[in-house]
């Protein structure tokens, strides 16, 4: 198998768990028994967080461990 063809189907199983898990949390939320409470997160947050994995993996395998920490450290000195 091809390495595009490997990363391709590791970010879409991600894609799919994803979905299926904001698929899952939205059908069983039922509103009528919490009216005033909203639903958080759903099958696109779900499947933007399963992507945010898969990307944060593949950036493990190729990067190594001290310049992967200072890309987080980076990021999140960024988003503060």
């Amino acid at each position: 198998m091809s390495p595009q063809a490997e990363l391709f189907y590791r970010f879409g199983i991600a894609l799919l768990i994803g979905f299926l898990v904001g698929l899952q949390r939205e059908f069983d939320y039922d509103s009528s028994e919490k009216p005033d409470d909203k639903q958080f997160a759903g099958v696109r947050t779900f499947s933007l967080i399963g992507l945010t994995g898969c990307s944060a993996a593949l950036r493990r395998a190729i990067l190594p461990g001290f310049l992967l920490t200072l890309t987080a450290a980076i990021v999140l000195a960024f988003i503060l």
